[in-house]
This record gives C-alpha cells, sequence and structure tokens, in this order.
C-alpha cells in the first residue's frame, strides 16, 4: 500500500510539474530537444545528445551520444563528430569523408513521418481528440518521465504485455467496461463520492503506465530490428510512443490501431498492479 500510495503521489507531481521537470533536465544533461524545427551543433558546441522531431539534425561540432532526427535527416559536416548511434527516422544519414559516427548508423526510410509530425502540431482534427503540439509534448514528457522513475515497475508491465499481449488485452477491456460500475457503486455511498476524483486519477495513472509500456516495447523492436545496441527506456519509449500518436492520426483505423495497443498496455498495469508484481 506504501508503494501504491507513493506511486500515485509521484504520478501527481509528473503531471504538475512535467513541462518544468523536462525543461530543466533538458538543459542541465546538455541535452538539446527540439519539435517541428531544425537543431544545429555548431563548431564549437559539444553536447550530449541531440534529438529533433519533425526537423533534421546538423552537426557541426560533437555529439557526445546519439544524434536523431524523426521526420528529418542526420548531417555531419567536416570534422563532426556524433559518439553514439545517428538514427534518422523519415530522412537519411549523411555525413562528410572526414566526419566521424562513433555508433551504428540507422536509416528508416518513412516520408510521411514529417507530414504527420508538421499535421499533428497545426492542431489536425483526430478521431477522439485533438491534439496540438502542447499537448503532444505534454503526453510525450509524462511518458518519459514514467521511464525515469519507475524503470521496474514498467519493465515488469512490458515483460508480461510481450508475452501475453491478447490476454493483456481482455484484462483491458475489462478494466474500461468495469470504471463505470465503479463510479456508481461510489455514487451510491456518500463516502464513495469523495473517492471518485482519487479512483479516476488512478485510471489516468494505470493508461499513462500503459501507454508508456506500449511505447517502450514498440521503441524496443523497432531498434532491434536495425541491429542497434540497447538504448535507455526512455529513448524507446520516445520512439514508440511518438510512432502510435503518428499512427493514430491515420482517420479510424490510426485511431483503432492506438486503442487496441494502449489497451494491451492498461490491462498489463491491472495484471502486474501498476508493474509491482510480475504476473
Amino acid at each position: 500500500m506504501k508503494k501504491f500510495i507513493c506511486f500515485i503521489l509521484a504520478a501527481l507531481f509528473i503531471i504538475s510539474l512535467a513541462s518544468a521537470v523536462f525543461a530543466e533536465s533538458v538543459l542541465e544533461s546538455k541535452e538539446i530537444v527540439k519539435f517541428n524545427k531544425d537543431v544545429v551543433v555548431e563548431e564549437w558546441e559539444s553536447v550530449k545528445q541531440v534529438v529533433a522531431i519533425g526537423g533534421s539534425v546538423l552537426v557541426k561540432g560533437r555529439v557526445e551520444e546519439d544524434a536523431v532526427a524523426i521526420g528529418g535527416s542526420v548531417k555531419l559536416l567536416s570534422g563532426a563528430e556524433v559518439g553514439g548511434d545517428a538514427v534518422a527516422i523519415g530522412g537519411g544519414v549523411f555525413k562528410a569523408d572526414n566526419a566521424k559516427i562513433g555508433g551504428d548508423v540507422v536509416e528508416i526510410g518513412a516520408p510521411w513521418v514529417e507530414g504527420a509530425i508538421k499535421k499533428l502540431s497545426s492542431n489536425a482534427p483526430v478521431i477522439g481528440a485533438s491534439f496540438s503540439l502542447l499537448s503532444a509534448l505534454a503526453m510525450l514528457a509524462l511518458l518519459v518521465l514514467i521511464a525515469v522513475i519507475f524503470p521496474k515497475h514498467l519493465e515488469a508491465v512490458i515483460s508480461v504485455v510481450d508475452k501475453k499481449m491478447l490476454a493483456n488485452f481482455g484484462w483491458g477491456i475489462l478494466g474500461v467496461i468495469l470504471i463505470v460500475p465503479i463510479v456508481v457503486l461510489l455514487i451510491i455511498s456518500l463516502i464513495g463520492i469523495m473517492l471518485i476524483p482519487v479512483f479516476l486519477f488512478v485510471v489516468f495513472c494505470a493508461y499513462l503506465m500503459g501507454f508508456s509500456a506500449i511505447g517502450a516495447l514498440l521503441g524496443r523492436k523497432i531498434f532491434k530490428a536495425f541491429k542497434t545496441k540497447k538504448k535507455p527506456l526512455a529513448l524507446e519509449v520516445l520512439l514508440g510512443a511518438l510512432i502510435i500518436l503518428l499512427i493514430s492520426l491515420v482517420p479510424f483505423i490510426g485511431w483503432l490501431i492506438k486503442f487496441i495497443v494502449v489497451l494491451a498496455g492498461f490491462g498489463g498495469v491491472i495484471v502486474t498492479r501498476f508493474g509491482m508484481q510480475k504476473a
């Protein structure tokens, strides 16, 4: 029970301070993350990691770890260096002859990614929800922070979902079906009425953790398919969750795919009790 209470308090902290914490962590670690913009690392600059979503990465100086462009390309000019991997989804990786890449070169040709990201940032309507750029960033920040704060719990959910996707989808459906009856039962009791906000908040936390788990699982499988070395859990979540959000932009079928996979993650959270025990 103490662990569960700690999880709820931490989740509340994430929701209220997500933007501030995310921005602060990026500044302190000298990481550059930009959305719908290109990232340029100047000749005199040395940064830890670079991520451009909806833009390209141009490296003139040094990137200690990975350079990632989702919906763009990664370009290294003469004398530039990337210590880790150069990853381009929806673009390519280009480097001058005397530029250096210490890790793997990953290129995933998906030209629709850039257009989809621009559509996302311009408040395009989506079946079931309408994501502005700000809401998309907030969602991605929440999912990544869950991976950072609760890695062991999240790994437990990922494991059970990966092994029994269909069974967890069933648990997810059951969980959604029970939400309304539980709320009705709480309404019947005067004391229960006060617990409704807490219950709905717990459901929301379960949704976030399930989404984060599915994102990590998808991101992990993508990296594995391109035979790259194991990536940090947070980066797996970021890649997978972003792809799911982009897929959800496709009318009807995209929303349906997102609903099914996230529901499986939701079921995994139920089965493992927020990752506190192995199924």
